[in-house]
Parts: C-alpha cells; structure tokens; sequence
C-alpha cells in the first residue's frame, strides 16, 4: 500500500463519520468504493463500520463540563429513511449549543420517536448527566408543544 492511498482511504472514513451516510455495510461499501477503486471487501467494510459506530458513540457519550454553554438551540426534524425495504419517518432531536462567544455547537442528535415534552426531558437529562451547565436562554424552533415545554420549564434543565 503507498502512502498516497492511506490519506485517501483514511479520507473516505471521515466523510463517512461527518456525512452519516453510512448507516449500514451496504452503504459503507458505496462510500469506500472510490478511495478502494470498488475493491473494498467485507473485511474493509466491517472494520470501517466498526470504526464509525464507535466514533459515534464516544461522540454521543463525550463529557460536556467543559463546554462553555451559554444558549441551547432545541430543533426536531422529522426524516425519511428505508428500514428493511420499507419507507418510515424518523424523528430525529438536535440539540444546538451557543458559546458565550456566538461559536454554534452540535451537542446531541437523537432518535427519540417522537417530539414530545417526555422525548425532549430525555435528550436534555442526557445532556445534563454528561456535565452540561445551566444555560442563561433555551429556545425551541418549530411549534411542536414537547419541545417548549421542556425548554421553558423543565426544572432539570433549570437545576431545580
């Protein structure tokens, strides 16, 4: 293997951990297929899907007490995906977090089922249990009812 091609390949596993296309070895394979030139094998395609679920989820567990989290931004969105050839919506919670120095920070991307208040204290409590500190403004976008709720009166989120 020449050294041209390990930054190539290295390439591919990053624009597939930033993308999250690839969600499954079927769709791991179609995004190694050019840096491989289509010779990416099952061996490659299992090591690079392991390697990006475990990317993922020491994203999803990182300590937050570090962050200095002035404003959180709470977002659902609602996406269409195929699960065992069958079309379903997924509803997905993003959680955007604002620096005291206006710096945006992705916090959390969930999977919750749905955009109730119930779904939004369980996205929150998660972020609050890896050391999230109190922000001074919390604010919902869209008019799902879940949402507002849980940002303006969640007493977890407001350490009471």
């Amino acid at each position: 293997m020449s050294k041209r091609t390990v930054p190539r390949r290295n390439g591919a596993v990053l624009r597939c951990r930033a993308t999250r296309e690839c969600t499954n070895t079927r769709r791991v394979k179609r995004a190694l297929g050019a840096p491989f030139k289509g010779a990416a094998g099952k061996d490659v395609v299992s090591r690079t899907w392991r390697r990006v679920k475990a990317g993922w989820e020491a994203w999803n567990r990182r300590p937050l007490a570090d962050e200095d989290i002035v404003r959180l931004i709470l977002d659902g969105t609602v996406v269409r995906v195929r699960l065992d050839r069958k079309a379903a919506s997924i509803s997905l919670l993003v959680v955007l977090g604002v620096r005291d120095d206006g710096q945006k920070v992705l916090l959390s991307v969930r999977d919750m089922g749905s955009e109730s208040e119930a779904a939004w204290r369980g996205v929150l409590d998660d972020l609050l249990s890896r050391g999230l500190r109190t922000p001074q403004w919390c604010r919902r976008i869209g008019a799902r009812a879940g949402g507002v709720a849980a940002c303006g009166a969640d007493a977890a989120l407001h350490g009471a």
